[in-house]
């Protein structure tokens, strides 16, 4: 009787290293990166093609690991001390060989060319491209598996999946006819707008307003001015480089566009950065919600709200 427990005690030992065994090896797969062949963090070497895939690898605390960018990777500033490899969309791939990377992340396709070079270096691709707000989470987590960041990666997108479900609880009552109508304006000259495809579109639909250009199959189309008059959106937002303090003012002087409801009721939002709402990195999330501020904020008063200079620091540095 004692030799069959004692017996017992042994197997149920076993049992339970297996176990044990088994969950720490299924821990250790879902760490392992998926690119650079290594499960060492440390000896990953990352090149980031994209401003928000930049981002999105500071968050993750990999930005030791970043050993190139575009030259437009300009955010957070510390990631202008990374040698840069070329212009957004035109990286130069002998420099890119230059540096000997394991991982390199991009937001389109190499060429056949390109993709020959660089399977010949060794070089793992991961495509980050994003058509809407919860595919670039879903992005956030595939670059979280690839750095050997998938736990944290998670946390944050769960914190970002929170956030814009707070959001969207705001305007939720509110009928759909009667939420803020959109124009976004991404340059002047040509006139040009976005589209339903756009991942613009969804920002503006995760922050409570309606795209009035949504129907439009085009992402980035070119329009005549005076489908902007037919269409009278409430609010216009003008998201281009260069000096939009007299924007709304230069708006008024189109033909016809003084009559435009945004423009009517002062509602031309240029106060905040583009790259809030521009980007699907990490800080899009702070845009969404200051954006719907703008939108909803004031609603009472049918007026934009008005952020102060120390609401926007704070908010921007908190998406950190």
């Amino acid at each position: 009787m004692e030799k069959e427990r004692s017996n017992s005690k042994f197997f149920a030992g076993i049992a339970i290293f297996l176990l044990i065994f088994m969950v720490v090896m299924v821990l250790s797969m879902l760490q392992k990166p998926i690119a650079g062949g290594s499960g060492n963090i440390e000896s990953q070497k990352i090149i980031s093609l994209a401003p928000n895939i930049t981002e999105m690898l500071f968050v993750l605390g990999v930005e030791d690991c970043v050993i190139g960018r575009t030259d437009y990777c300009d955010y957070p500033p510390e990631a202008k001390n990374i040698e840069s490899v070329g212009s957004l969309g035109t990286a130069n791939i002998e420099k890119v060989l230059s540096l000997n990377p394991n991982l390199l992340i991009t937001p389109n396709t190499p060429d056949k060319e390109v993709r020959k070079l660089l399977a010949d270096a060794g070089i793992e691709v991961l495509v980050i491209q994003s058509s809407n707000v919860h595919g670039m989470l879903e992005h956030l987590l595939d670059i979280g598996r690839a750095v050997g960041k998938a736990e944290l990666a998670g946390t944050v997108v769960a914190g970002m999946r929170a956030k814009l479900d707070a959001i969207a609880g705001r305007y939720a009552k509110i009928d759909k006819a009667k939420l803020p109508r959109v124009f976004i304006e991404i340059s002047s000259d040509p006139l040009i707008t976005v589209g339903g495809p756009s991942f613009i579109n969804d920002v503006v639909t995760c922050a409570g307003g309606v795209n009035v250009a949504a129907q439009v199959s085009e992402p980035y189309p070119c329009i005549n001015p005076e489908k902007v008059i037919e269409w009278n959106p409430d609010v216009i937002i003008p998201c281009y480089m260069g000096d939009k303090s007299n924007v709304a003012r230069q708006m008024s002087r189109r033909i016809g566009w003084g009559d435009i409801a945004a423009i009517r009721n002062s509602r031309v939002i240029a106060d905040f950065p583009n790259d809030l709402i521009m980007r699907g990195g990490p800080r899009l999330i702070d845009g969404i919600e200051i954006l719907s501020w703008h939108l909803h904020g004031n609603a009472g008063k049918g007026h934009v709200l008005k952020l102060t200079d120390n609401d926007l620091n704070d908010k921007v540095s908190h998406s950190n």
